[in-house]
């Protein structure tokens, strides 16, 4: 009898600790994946009419800035770093876009290269059968 109760009991109280923690994640949190920060005032103003201007969602981009910040082993410097370069990485892309339409041109130069050479070689194979 003694068990039954106590298992009884440790259902019980399994159940009210699932209950707690769903409450919580409904009701503290918002939902699963939400968190509550103490920014300043000024500084999270600042920071959704940035993003609104930008035409993002200030919370995607915290997530996206998470991510980071998690992938670099919590090296905030990689943020600074890649906010800074703003400049020389639009200079970079437009040099590496200069770089495909070159590449590109070449590869057009390339094909009629080739079938010039082909047009050639089939023209001597056909004098050499005759």
């Amino acid at each position: 009898m003694r068990k039954k109760c106590t298992t009884y009991l440790t259902s019980i109280q399994t159940d009210i600790v699932r209950s707690i923690q769903q409450w919580s994640i409904r009701y503290v949190m918002g939902r699963a994946g939400g968190f509550s920060a103490n920014f300043s005032p000024e500084t999270l103003e600042a920071f959704r009419s940035l993003c609104k201007e930008q035409g993002k969602q200030y919370t995607k981009v915290l997530e996206q800035m998470a991510e980071i910040y998690i992938q670099h082993g919590g090296n905030i410097e990689v943020l600074m770093t890649t906010a800074g370069s703003g400049s020389s990485s639009r200079g970079s892309t437009k040099s590496l876009v200069g770089r495909v339409d070159q590449l590109e041109e070449n590869e057009e130069f390339n094909a009629e290269a080739f079938e010039t050479i082909d047009r050639r070689l089939t023209a001597l194979e056909e004098k050499k059968r005759r």
